[in-house]
């Protein structure tokens, strides 16, 4: 690849030149000479543009910016894209899904206005993870690509029966509840919009969510025994709560590096824990048994699966 000093007077100055062993060639680039890959692409029409070419994922890319930028504007935009290429990301991609979402904005999609929303309110949400969990497995599938105004509360309601049936009332609820936040705050800046959710949508009444009570000690220790019996891993998991009185996924998608070298403290990681920081919490000798009977599957880490590559989840099938 014949290199360039690129300066300011030269990219003024640069013009398109054909090469005669690529007949029809419309652009010529001017390789740079100190940074590999970046480079000044002049088409045949005179239009000129900067580029970065790298690899990604076994395939070539390039990059694009726009030749009005200074050269040493470009350059500094030029060293970030190859910074991000070093640690795996593939900026051309995430260039193509970032004008995609902007433009599924404006339609005012569902999954756009829902992303816009938890990008702006997440770091305020103790559960957005929980949100996004529920916004992929349920939202995203059934209204995703619809743009919001267009969603009936028919629509809605039918939805909510399907999860009821197959899921409980309670998660229909949860579901609701997340719906009804992204279109009251999508309301707040849309004038034309108003949301098709109202009263009595509700499958539970809070006096029904209420907890009226918890397991006595016979209950806990049934519980413990029919785990021994198991020995699952979704068993292990409950045995291992009960042992930390840490909440389901905290456990569910807890890996082994979170606990320490000599094996007595566990360090939930802040975007799983409420308080949004990070949490240590030490392991009596009866957590750390659990642990040790956990079978350590595949090269991911997780401490409670049963295939390796995924955290055990499928919660209702259980209850």
């Amino acid at each position: 690849m014949p290199t360039t000093k690129l300066t300011p007077s030269f990219v003024k100055t640069a013009t398109h030149c054909a090469d005669p062993a690529k007949p029809g060639a419309d652009r010529t680039i001017y390789w740079h000479q100190k940074l590999h890959g970046f480079g000044l692409m002049v088409t045949a029409a005179g239009h000129k543009s900067y580029v970065v070419q790298y690899r990604a994922s076994g395939v070539s890319r390039r990059f694009t910016i726009k030749g009005s930028v200074p050269l040493k504007a470009a350059l500094k935009q030029a060293k970030a894209v190859i910074g991000q290429v070093a640690k795996g990301d593939d900026p051309v991609a995430d260039k193509r899904e970032n004008e995609a979402a902007a433009k599924a904005a404006i339609s005012g999609t569902l999954e756009a206005v829902a992303k816009d929303y938890l990008k702006r309110e997440g770091g305020k949400l103790r559960s957005k993870s929980e949100r996004e969990r529920i916004l992929k497995k349920y939202l995203y599938p059934a209204f995703g690509s619809r743009p919001l105004d267009g969603i009936k509360r028919s629509e809605i309601t039918k939805l909510l029966d399907r999860i009821a049936d197959d899921h409980g009332p309670v998660m229909a609820d949860h579901v609701l509840a997340v719906l009804r936040r992204v279109m009251s705050w999508h309301a707040v800046r849309n004038d034309d919009f108003k949301s098709p959710i109202i009263k009595g949508m509700a499958r539970t009444s809070i006096k029904e969510r209420a907890r009226s009570r918890i397991l006595v000690d016979d209950e806990l220790r049934a519980v413990w025994r029919a785990a021994e019996v198991l020995v699952t891993p979704y068993a292990r998991m409950l045995q291992f709560i009960l042992m930390t009185a840490t909440r389901l996924r905290e456990a569910a998608h807890m890996k082994r590096a979170e606990v320490n070298s000599d094996g007595r403290e566990w360090t939930i990681p802040a975007p799983r824990h409420k308080s949004k920081k990070d949490f240590v919490c030490p392991l009596s000798t009866a957590a750390q048994d659990v642990l040790a009977k956990a079978p350590s599957i595949g090269r991911k880490g997780w401490v409670f699966t049963n295939d390796g590559e995924h955290a055990v989840g499928g919660f209702s099938k259980f209850s």
